[in-house]
């Protein structure tokens, strides 16, 4: 959404394209509690997870000795509904 563009316009395009954050919303839990599921795996291996930081940009974890982080990012696809709703839009 570029900043000339208002939230309500931004939340039109992605509904116009198929995007229900509802349902995106009920999904992202249920991957995260799927997620803390696992901490116990890094435990086994004298490691831990920073639970809190499941569901965020970033899962911080600490192992033989280091803290690392996992990124994922996903805003392409977001930004390929954007462009189709745009498109349609038009």
């Amino acid at each position: 959404m570029s900043g000339a563009e208002s939230e309500s316009e931004g939340e039109h395009a992605y509904r116009q394209a198929g995007v229900d954050y509802a349902v995106l919303d009920e999904g992202k839990r249920r991957a995260v509690q799927a997620a803390l599921e696992t901490s116990r795996h890094l435990q086994t291996r004298g490691g831990a997870a920073l639970d809190a930081s499941r569901g965020e940009p970033a899962f911080v974890f600490s192992v033989g000795g280091q803290t690392l982080a996992f990124v994922v990012e996903c805003r392409a696809l977001t930004a390929k509904h954007r462009d189709r709703a745009s498109t349609k839009a038009s």
